[in-house]
Formats: structure tokens, C-alpha cells, sequence
């Protein structure tokens, strides 16, 4: 039996021998019944099984190339506006003669003639 100054799990005071004696922790860690069922094997190995629905796995493998593709662009536009002499990537200086040139002409038709 084991004295109330000993602490231990549930499991230990269960298997703890009832011939009158206090166990010494050599004695504990020696003895290979008084092991806890659940190993560190058994902590570190999912509880689940890991499966995937294959419509599930190709939204997936869809989502992370949508991610990538986007990380891409990103990056390719940042370059872009890096290198630039004017601070602007391509496209945004069309885009703003284009709306230049659309108030030119409004200012043309708002005025009378």
C-alpha cells in the first residue's frame, strides 16, 4: 500500500503491491506492469483516420493554386511598380490618360458651343 505523502496517478495506486510495504521510486520505474496503457507512441498517433473526400481534395489543391497564382501577381506588381521611372505599372498609366482624355472631351461637351 502507499503512504498518503506518495503522490501518484490512478493507475499506479491500483497495481501498488498489498503487501504492507511503501514502494520506492526505483521500485516504480522498474517494474513494467506499472507502465500507463497510453505510451508517448500513443499520444503522438491521430486519433482519427486522415481521410479526404476526393471533390473535397481537388477544392482544395483549387484553393492553394488560386493562393499561389495571387502570391505571383502580387509580387509581379510590386516588382513592376518598383522598376518603374514614374512610380505606376503600365496599365494604371493608360488607365489614367484614358480618364484624362474622358474629361477632356466631357469639358468639350459640357461647354456650349
Amino acid at each position: 500500500m502507499l503512504t498518503a505523502g506518495f503522490s501518484s496517478p490512478a493507475w499506479l495506486v491500483a497495481r501498488s503491491p498489498k503487501f504492507g510495504h511503501t514502494p520506492s521510486y526505483l521500485d516504480l520505474a522498474s517494474r513494467s506492469s506499472l507502465l500507463p496503457i497510453h505510451t508517448l507512441a500513443d499520444r503522438l498517433t491521430p486519433a482519427f483516420n486522415a481521410t479526404m473526400d476526393p471533390i473535397t481534395a481537388v477544392g482544395l489543391a483549387s484553393s492553394i493554386i488560386t493562393f499561389v497564382e495571387f502570391g505571383f501577381k502580387l509580387v509581379d506588381g510590386a516588382r513592376e511598380i518598383h522598376l518603374s521611372t514614374t512610380g505606376k505599372t503600365a496599365h494604371n498609366a493608360t488607365a489614367e490618360v484614358v480618364v484624362t482624355e474622358f474629361k477632356l472631351w466631357s469639358a468639350r461637351l459640357a461647354t456650349p458651343v
